[in-house]
C-alpha cells in the first residue's frame, strides 16, 4: 500500500494549535480572575533524521525554530555489516528520551521521519528485523547476473534507476541464495524510514519516492513490477 504522507500525528497527543501567527503562541493562557494562572506545554515537531552515519532527532516549535537536538552514531554499512534496524530504533528512542527530558514544557504534536534510501529491513511475521547479511561477492553475482539476463537498459526504464552492488534487488537475491529458510519467513520489506515508522505506529506503508528506492516499482506505470518481484522471488503484498 501506498501513501504519500511523511508525517503521522503522535498518539496519545491533544494539542490546540496555536492561532495567528506561527510562534505568535508562547504558551502562557491568559489570566482568569479568581483561578490560578496555568501553563500550557508547548506543542513542538519531532523529525528524526536517519542518515548513513548519525542519527538525528530535533525538536522544532510550530514556527520551524529549532528548540534542541541529540544525535547518536549509526554502524557503517556493508554487505557484511548491512543496516542493524534494531539498533537504530534503540537509537532513536534514546535520543527521543533525552529530548523529552531536557525539554519537559514541549508536548510532541507532529512526528517526522525521513531516512536513507536504497537499503531495506525485511521483518518477520511478528514484526521482528531479519538480518540481510551476505557476503559482498554474492551480491556482486546476483548484480551480474541481473545484468546478463535482464540488461541494464531495461532495468532503467522500468525504475528510472542504475543499477549497482549497492541495489536492493542484488542485495535480495544474494540472500535468497544464501538464506533461503529466513528468506521464506520475510512478511514485509520496509525502507529504513518505513521501519522506523512502523515501530511508531504500527502501520506498514510507504511513498513512492522510497519504492522507486527499491528498483522494483515502475516508475511510469507507478505499481510494483511483476516482473522484478517475481525475479527477485517475491510477491506484491511482502512490500
Amino acid at each position: 500500500m501506498l501513501t504519500r504522507g511523511l508525517l503521522t500525528r503522535a498518539s496519545a497527543c491533544s494539542v490546540a494549535r496555536p492561532s495567528g501567527r506561527a510562534g505568535d503562541f508562547d504558551g502562557t493562557l491568559p489570566k482568569t480572575p479568581g483561578r490560578a494562572v496555568q501553563r500550557m506545554k508547548q506543542p513542538s515537531v519531532l523529525v528524526i533524521d536517519i542518515g548513513t552515519t548519525l542519527i538525528k532527532v530535533s525538536l522544532f516549535d510550530f514556527g520551524c525554530r529549532l528548540i534542541d537536538k541529540v544525535s547518536g552514531r549509526q554502524n557503517e554499512l556493508s554487505p557484511e555489516t548491512p543496516f542493524n534496524a534494531e539498533a537504530c530504533w534503540v537509537q532513536v528512542a534514546t535520543c527521543s528520551r533525552q529530548l523529552g527530558a531536557r525539554n519537559p514544557d514541549c508536548q510532541i504534536a507532529v512526528v517526522g521521519v525521513t531516512g536513507f534510501m536504497h537499503s531495506v529491513v525485511a521483518v518477520d511475521r511478528a514484526g521482528r528485523p531479519l538480518p540481510l547479511q551476505v557476503p559482498a561477492a554474492t551480491v556482486r553475482q546476483c548484480f551480474e547476473q541481473m545484468l546478463t539476463e535482464i540488461g541494464f537498459e531495461r532495468i532503467y526504464e522500468v525504475t528510472g534507476s542504475r543499477l549497482d552492488t549497492t541495489s536492493v534487488p542484488p542485495w535480495l537475491m544474494a540472500f535468497r541464495q544464501r538464506c533461503p529458510d529466513t528468506f521464506s519467513e520475510i512478511t514485509a520489506i520496509l525502507a529504513v524510514k518505513d521501519f522506523i515508522r512502523y515501530r511508531l505506529t504500527s502501520e506498514i506503508t510507504t511513498d513512492e519516492i522510497d519504492a522507486c528506492g527499491t528498483m522494483l516499482y515502475a516508475v511510469r506505470q507507478r505499481r510494483w513490477d511483476a516482473d522484478l518481484l517475481s525475479y527477485c522471488g517475491l510477491r506484491e503484498g511482502i512490500l
